[in-house]
């Protein structure tokens, strides 16, 4: 067989394997908070569930944090999305409710219930404090959380 008579083939071959396997985006890399924590949310005399379930996607020097939370027992049950970054080993998140409470009278109704946190990694485990936002006052609390 010459060597003219053997590049149709040859040709042909290289485009079936072309065609059976197409190249794809390479998957973003997850950052260390990617996943679902569970833990509890603890303030004066009041100790809550909480439940992080979260996506970490790196950007810069840090990354960008989404997710849903809830928050079980205790004096305030809530759920919702979760918005945050990292950076320099430290995470901030805002735990936003998605039925938030509502203060004040009409014409001046805001929404309140955020729980905003300031929380160091370590490996499976997370910790930190923060605050809940209630009407006329922002009470402080601290996360213990595991993966």
């Amino acid at each position: 067989m010459s060597m003219k008579s053997c590049l149709p083939a040859l040709a042909m071959l290289t485009l079936c394997a072309c065609a059976a396997s197409s190249p794809t985006a390479p998957s973003p890399l997850a950052g260390p908070l990617a996943g679902t924590w569970n833990g509890t949310l603890e303030r004066a005399g009041a100790s809550a569930t909480l439940r992080l379930e979260l996506t970490d996607e790196p950007f810069g020097a840090g990354s960008v944090v989404n997710g849903n939370y809830a928050v079980t027992g205790g004096e305030d049950p809530s759920a919702g999305t979760v918005g945050g970054i990292t950076l320099n080993g430290v995470a901030s998140l805002t735990l936003k409710p998605s039925s938030p409470p509502l203060c004040g009278t009409a014409p001046f109704v805001v929404p309140v219930g955020d729980i905003v946190l300031t929380l160091t990694p370590a490996g499976r485990q997370m910790a930190g404090s923060g605050v809940i936002v209630q009407c006329g006052a922002a009470v402080a609390v601290t996360v213990t959380l595991a993966k």
